[in-house]
């Protein structure tokens, strides 16, 4: 089953750069594909993002970064739900517009990589990341900037495709790669809605000092 799942979802164009992509490849994505303009609750990640609020309705959070914040999807789920302020940032200029188009209020959206922003520099409860880390080369990097202390909810898949850098079989290799950056670190496999076999493994855990 999993090699079926393998196959799907990275395809047959040898030609296609397997790994981290550029903005521009986001670009591309979120302007062609109709996954990304769904209302939120026909979204792929909606059973996912229920989770999240969830979770994060019991901490009542003030202020929350997503990071990946794609086309807005999730963060009008938290403006449906939740009040508290928001910043959400992601590489695509084309999702970021997508998101502003929303008229989420006060919820911000800015273009800007999560590796060098200013943006993360900021004191925020929680940090939301979802489906990014596999996406990146540099992704414990990125989890250094974070703040001690602040709460993370990240997710990450048990399949290939085309722009991972990276995927994780079980629970236990998510806590091997990202367990040195948490305290009370939980992980969940959460079987997808969309496709049998795939999974994404909810990390849950409170930023602490690299060891």
């Amino acid at each position: 089953m999993f090699k079926k799942i393998a196959k799907k979802m990275i395809g047959h164009n040898v030609h296609q750069r397997v790994g981290e992509q550029s903005s521009q490849y986001y670009d591309e994505m979120y302007a062609s594909s109709e996954e990304y303009c769904k209302p939120y609750w026909q979204s792929r990640y909606y059973f996912i993002w229920t989770v999240l609020v969830d979770r994060l309705r019991l901490a009542s959070p003030t202020k929350i970064l997503e990071i990946g914040c794609g086309s807005g999807q999730f963060a009008e789920l938290l403006h449906r739900d939740l009040q508290l302020e928001y910043v959400g940032i992601d590489i695509s200029s084309t999702a970021i517009a997508q998101a502003r188009s929303k008229s989420l209020g006060n919820f911000r959206f800015e273009v800007a990589d999560a590796l060098e922003s200013p943006l993360l520099d900021g004191e925020y409860d929680s940090i939301v990341c979802t489906e990014v880390l596999e996406h990146l080369e540099e992704d414990l990097e990125l989890l250094g900037r974070i703040a001690l202390g602040t709460r993370c909810l990240c997710t990450v898949p048990n399949f290939p495709y085309e722009s991972h850098v990276r995927h994780f079989a079980s629970e236990h290799e998510v806590h091997d790669r990202y367990g040195q950056f948490f305290e009370d670190m939980s992980v969940w496999g959460i079987a997808g809605s969309h496709q049998e076999g795939v999974v994404y493994y909810l990390i849950d855990g409170k930023k602490k000092p690299f060891e």
